[in-house]
């Protein structure tokens, strides 16, 4: 009784298979795939004279966001550098020193200033998260965004920076599995003097 339960099984399978292989004739069949098309945006887009890097001249690396079960997080620090860079061949120098002269006879920088958006939270399950804030930090010490950032010491062309959830802000909906990603935009500005002599 297995053995005709079995054969029977198996002539079944072939029979669809040959269904599936020779459709008859007047059968309209359709098939669809979904494309798309990505552009990865500069995380970096250089000025003429300046770029920004990550530690050591190397890519700037994205931190890590802390999201604890009340909705309330840190983040990691993100390391950026201002370096010189020329924009005809495209190459990155050392860093941009305030109030000094390079090796190379590059201007001197008389300050950096910086400026920070405030940051933007999405999540990857759609959840709203535009109440939440965030305090931004740069070098340990809480900033305001969307406000100059006067770097006037010498290592100021080293900067780190990392969030915290805002005072009296959180994420709302902790989802299990979701990823939440935090973005914003570092600005530097560097003002330049004639070199001295």
């Amino acid at each position: 009784m297995k053995n005709i339960i079995v054969s029977a099984a198996i002539t079944s399978l072939f029979s669809l298979s040959a269904v599936a292989a020779d459709p008859t004739p007047g059968t309209v069949d359709s098939t669809s795939a979904t494309i798309e098309w990505t552009a990865d945006i500069p995380v970096v887009v250089p000025g003429q004279y300046i770029t920004l890097t990550g530690a050591d001249r190397g890519p700037v690396k994205s931190g890590v966001l802390d999201i604890k079960a009340d909705g309330t997080f840190t983040s990691t620090p993100v390391a950026l550098e201002v370096r010189y860079y020329d924009e005809e061949s495209d190459t990155v120098g050392g860093g941009v020193l305030v109030g000094e002269n390079t090796a190379d006879g590059a201007s001197n920088a008389d300050s950096i200033t910086y400026s920070v958006n405030s940051v933007a939270f999405t999540s990857a399950q759609n959840i709203d998260l535009s109440a939440t804030t965030a305090q931004i930090f740069m070098n340990d010490v809480a900033v305001d965004s969307n406000k100059d950032l006067e770097a006037p010491s010498t290592e100021s062309w080293k900067t780190n920076w990392k969030i915290q959830n805002g005072v009296g802000s959180s994420i709302q909906d902790v989802v299990a599995g979701d990823t939440v990603t935090a973005t914003t935009v570092v600005f530097a500005e560097v003002s330049f003097v004639d070199p001295a002599v």
